[in-house]
């Protein structure tokens, strides 16, 4: 057990057995630690919403169940609209509902987002179900496909399992927009009808308010009640009771929790009555408020689902993750489910057709709409690498050990990343020639990182997987004739790379798919032995699968037995960092995106300058970043025009820092300026280029 979880066991104990709060002196003596170590943790627990504390000296921890019970009744008018007030209003010791702090955290651990976007709303929900003595009646909003159901079902669970209400309690949800037509039909529904000499009824008939005695009533779209309805649901609420219709003057006593759910919003004119009466308001937050972690937990909690339903691991691309993170998700969590499962549901038909060997989602596999949110990978960018972080191309989802078993890289992107990064220059309006020498800049790192990454990473299980026996003794071969070939043994990390290379590109070129090389010329220039070699394994290629493998993918070919091809290219000392500014509203930051997605690890900094900004303004902001940004090789300057032509002088004369710079900055030349600052070139090196001119074909 975890020394935190040993603090919560001890604090549970002693407050359990009628100890008014502990402090953290109590906790230390206790468990024979530091004063600061049991503050510490107690404090974490808070945060984890395990304890609470006051604001009183000393300060004292008491369950957070504890809070709600030692509520007055005059704290009830903030308990609508400030919880967090509550924290402030505990009294003197009174009864407790005692329950199990590791078993409540265990439970609640289930739902998605409980210790971020649903922390207060869980709080909210625990508070309306403990308070005594029958709890409170709440309204529950959020758009469609929030998940407002399964909450309101962790609700229902929570308060079973803490023995608020019966294991067999009643649970009866009714939709009031099926009755948005039959307004007097939804209200006997839910007060029932007693016989009456204006009615044809032989007995009473009880309304679902009544049957849900001692559990809960759901009326979900509730905005859709009569104004009559309404009146008669928010006097039972405030005296217990209610005269169904015909009773006369007969009342009925009951003790049914009311959960309203609503797809307004806090300030919609329907809500108005709702928000006054009704004591406990909750907000579900829609999936576009969710953090990026968070909505990743939810993507990966699907595709888990989804594996342990057919029994067999899905593999998913890196890519469509990021367009599971960025695509504009109305329907929320909901459509996110089903645009997963359609996902999968495709991945499953090629492996069943045999098209694949693995259940495999890459960009082909997922709809239309969600492929459009990797136009949205720009503005969170580093956002995304956060969460890709220590992760490769290809995630591996196993639902029968309940999660993410591996994350391996596999050869699926490489030349979609190409295609992709070609589509985006033409789309920006790059010529040919322009988008070739864009593309040759960022070729060879990215082929490097691609061998690397399959090859260091490599699962065995996985890899035998992905890869045929036809495969691995063809390469097997290859690797025979160049030890040969060049009088000299290669890397494992070659024979594995070579594998899954060739598994993706035989299957690339089976069906007919462009395979493109920007270094082609450069490659039969400047590895003339390699692509000799390449042109021979090509025809060994051709022979065993039938097939003609294109020029283009002989340079790739090449690139595997090229020397040193794997001792990274790019300096190990500090860099030189690069900056963006521009006049106008977002010139700069978009810049900067676009290198960002073209040249990986370029980390290039946007700064935008407003027209009518005064020069002294962004001076001081540009020389703050060249501060921040500075690892001693000084920083480079990319800028368009005006008064930030002067600013790389001023700047070095003021802190000493080397700066230098060039004007009338264009997409191209920013490029170029990032993938030599990448490669180490020094800031003088940096200033003697031709950045207009970028026909070099020698590798960098």
């Amino acid at each position: 057990m975890e020394k935190i979880d040993q603090v919560l066991e001890v604090v549970s104990e002693k407050l359990n057995s009628g100890h008014n709060g502990i402090t953290a002196k109590e906790v230390s003596t206790i468990m024979d630690i530091d004063r600061s170590t049991a503050s510490k943790y107690l404090n974490k627990l808070c945060k984890k919403n395990e304890l609470t504390k006051t604001n009183s000296r000393p300060v004292k921890f008491y369950l957070f169940n504890q809070l709600y019970d030692k509520l007055d009744n005059d704290s009830i008018e903030n308990f609508n609209h400030d919880f967090i007030a509550m924290s402030n209003v505990l009294n003197n010791n009174d009864s407790i509902i005692k329950s199990n702090p590791l078993i409540e955290r265990n439970f609640f651990n289930k739902l998605l987002g409980y210790d971020r976007s649903l922390r207060f709303p869980l709080e909210k929900a625990k508070a309306a179900l403990i308070y005594p003595p029958r709890g409170i009646h709440t309204l529950l909003i959020g758009e469609n496909g929030v998940g407002k159901t399964y909450f309101i079902n962790t609700m229902i669970e929570y308060a079973k399992i803490n023995k608020i209400v019966n294991n067999n309690t009643p649970f009866i949800t009714i939709n009031c927009a099926d009755y948005i037509d039959h307004p007097n039909l939804l209200n006997s529904k839910i007060f029932g009808i007693c016989k009456d000499n204006y009615n044809n009824l032989n007995t009473d008939e009880d309304g679902v308010l009544k049957i849900a005695n001692g559990g809960f009533l759901i009326l979900e779209e509730a905005h859709y009640l009569s104004s009559y309805t309404q009146d008669m649901i928010f006097s039972y609420i405030e005296k217990g009771f209610f005269h169904p219709l015909g009773s006369g003057n007969k009342p009925i006593n009951i003790n049914t929790r009311i959960v309203f759910t609503s797809t307004e919003s806090f300030n919609s004119p329907l809500l108005e009555k709702f928000i006054q009466r009704v004591p406990m308001l909750i907000s579900l937050p829609s999936l576009s408020s969710k953090s990026l972690d968070e909505r990743y937990d939810l993507i990966e909690y699907f595709i888990l689902k989804e594996s342990e339903i057919i029994g067999k691991q899905i593999s998913i691309s890196s890519d469509s993750i990021s367009s599971l993170l960025l695509y504009e998700c109305d329907g929320n969590i909901s459509q996110l489910k089903n645009d997963i499962q359609i996902s999968c549901a495709n991945a499953f038909l090629n492996y069943k057709s045999h098209k694949s060997k693995v259940i495999y989602i890459s960009k082909e596999e997922i709809p239309n709409h969600v492929r459009k949110g990797m136009l949205n990978l720009p503005k969170y960018r580093n956002q995304i690498i956060e969460i890709m972080k220590n992760k490769s191309n290809t995630f591996i989802f196993d639902g029968s050990k309940g999660k993410t078993v591996n994350i391996e890289f596999s050869s699926t992107d490489f030349y979609d990343n190409l295609e992709d990064k070609f589509f985006y220059l033409k789309k920006m309006g790059m010529t040919p020639g322009q988008i070739r020498n864009v593309l040759n800049m960022n070729i060879e790192s990215s082929f490097y990182n691609y061998i690397i990454s399959m090859s260091e990473n490599l699962n065995e299980e996985i890899f035998d997987s992905s890869v045929s026996p036809k495969i691995k003794n063809l390469v097997n071969t290859i690797m025979d004739m160049a030890n040969d070939y060049f009088k000299r043994s290669f890397d494992n990390k070659i024979y594995y790379g070579l594998c899954l290379h060739l598994e993706k590109s035989i299957n690339r070129i089976k069906k007919g798919k462009n395979i493109y090389n920007p270094r082609l010329d450069a490659i039969r220039k400047y590895y003339v032995n390699s692509f000799i070699f390449s042109m021979k394994i090509a025809e060994l290629i051709d022979s065993e699968f039938n097939i003609i493998t294109p020029v283009d993918e002989i340079g790739y070919l090449s690139m595997f037995f090229t020397e040193n091809f794997l001792i990274k290219k790019e300096y190990d000392h500090p860099k030189v960092k690069v900056i963006i500014a521009m006049h106008g509203e977002s010139t700069a930051t978009s810049m900067a995106n676009t290198v960002n997605t073209l040249i990986t690890n370029a980390n290039v900094t946007g700064i935008d300058m407003p027209l009518e900004a005064h020069p002294k303004d962004y001076y001081d902001i540009i020389k703050n970043k060249v501060i921040e940004l500075n690892e001693g090789p000084g920083v480079f300057l990319c800028v368009d025009m005006g008064s930030l032509n002067q600013f790389s002088h001023m700047i070095k004369d003021e802190t000493g820092i080397p700066v230098e710079s060039i004007s009338m900055i264009s997409t191209l030349s920013a490029i170029n300026v990032a993938e030599k600052a990448l490669f180490g070139y020094s800031l003088k090196d940096l200033k003697n280029c031709d950045f207009n001119s970028m026909t070099n074909d020698k590798f960098i």
